[in-house]
């Protein structure tokens, strides 16, 4: 299986459940004895099951940032990990991973084939990523960086012109310059957000908005992303970009 996904099958009494290779949509799962109950909501769990924080994770999440393997912050919540599917049969419960990121493989190829066979795999993910979008606008967080230039550059090889790029963060720096120039030599729409006490509201953490993202960007396993929340939020609220970018 391949793309991003979450999916839960039920064949009478038997239930299969999985997650994509990078856990994009998370499920959670309680299970005791005479229930087995599946939500893509950790505080739902939380607020209807009567859970209380498990004092060892909160331990490891402060240390690390979050939580390993199939816990949460919670006792007897459980996640699906990525790569992972889970058969619930007769009141048994059977485990497995479809991937494990862990190869013992050992390539003999030399560097220039190594080199064309990334290619081509860089080829067949631009497509399919241009598949999913079907025309739909393409919303490209550009940095300084390698990783997101290169997208931009493998969309304008592939002649997808609806790309839009931002940049934000403070003025004139390397990040800023840089992605104006590739944004710019590869014919694409770039805006710099500024982040300063003006484009960041300074009440963010009581802002409805804000609470519903750290809610499903943490989910009770890891620390949230915040960074491109208040870039992303000013693209939205000032309808720069579609709404079914």
């Amino acid at each position: 299986a391949n793309g991003f996904f979450s999916v839960i099958i039920q064949k009478e009494k038997s239930i299969m459940i999985a997650v994509d290779k990078t856990r994009t949509f998370p499920l959670f799962y309680i299970n005791d004895k005479n229930d087995f109950i599946i939500s893509d909501d950790c505080s739902f769990l939380k607020d209807n099951y009567k859970n209380i924080l498990n004092e060892v994770n909160i331990d490891e999440f402060l240390s690390i940032g979050h939580v390993m393997g199939k816990e949460t912050l919670l006792q007897n919540i459980f996640q699906v990990q990525a790569g992972e599917y889970l058969i619930i049969d007769h009141n048994s419960l059977i485990k497995n991973f479809y991937l494990d990121y862990l190869t013992k493989k050992i390539s003999t190829k030399n560097f220039s084939e190594l080199k064309l066979e990334f290619l081509d795999i860089l080829r067949d993910l631009i497509q399919r990523f241009i598949k999913f979008a079907n025309g739909r606008q393409i919303v490209i967080p550009l940095s300084g960086g390698y990783d997101s230039r290169l997208i931009a550059s493998l969309l304008r090889q592939a002649n997808y012109d609806n790309v839009f790029c931002y940049t934000y963060g403070r003025k004139n720096t390397y990040e800023v310059i840089r992605s104006e120039k590739v944004a710019k030599k590869l014919n694409y729409n770039w805006l710099f957000i500024e982040y300063n006490l003006q484009t960041i509201d300074q009440n963010y953490p009581q802002n409805n908005k804000f609470q519903e993202f750290y809610k499903f960007a943490s989910n009770y396993t890891s620390t949230f992303h915040m960074q491109d929340y208040f870039a992303v939020k000013y693209l939205h609220d000032n309808k720069i970009i579609d709404n079914d970018a």
